[in-house]
């Protein structure tokens, strides 16, 4: 393993962390100048992660890897965005929406390889 690769697994690995911190910064300490980085977490990262993942599945009627842990954030991703945005309806909205969105674009790009 190259220096050059560890690198990038370090920054990675400190860019996930800092993300995190900084959502649960926002959730426990009221700390809303940490919002942009929760909102990516929540909205990118698990309720993005959970639609694409679920929808490589049901395009390619077979498993797909980060299928199950896709699953979770279903879960987890709409909680933590109504948790942030005090209403469960306009998480819900919002939701369907970035799914409305994201839906088509994969299916584009799945095509297009």
């Amino acid at each position: 393993m190259n220096s050059n690769t560890l690198g990038r697994k370090d920054l990675m690995l400190g860019t996930i962390i800092a993300t995190v911190m900084a959502c649960l910064l926002v959730f426990t300490r009221r700390l809303n100048f940490l919002l942009m980085p929760a909102l990516f977490f929540i909205v990118y990262g698990a309720i993005g992660n959970a639609i694409a993942h679920t929808w490589w599945v049901v395009w390619r009627q077979a498993y797909f890897p980060g299928f199950y842990t896709a699953q979770l954030y279903w879960l987890l991703g709409p909680w933590a965005l109504s948790k942030l945005i005090g209403a469960k309806h306009e998480a819900l909205i919002w939701v369907v929406s970035l799914a409305a969105v994201l839906i088509p674009l994969l299916t584009v790009f799945i095509q297009a390889k």
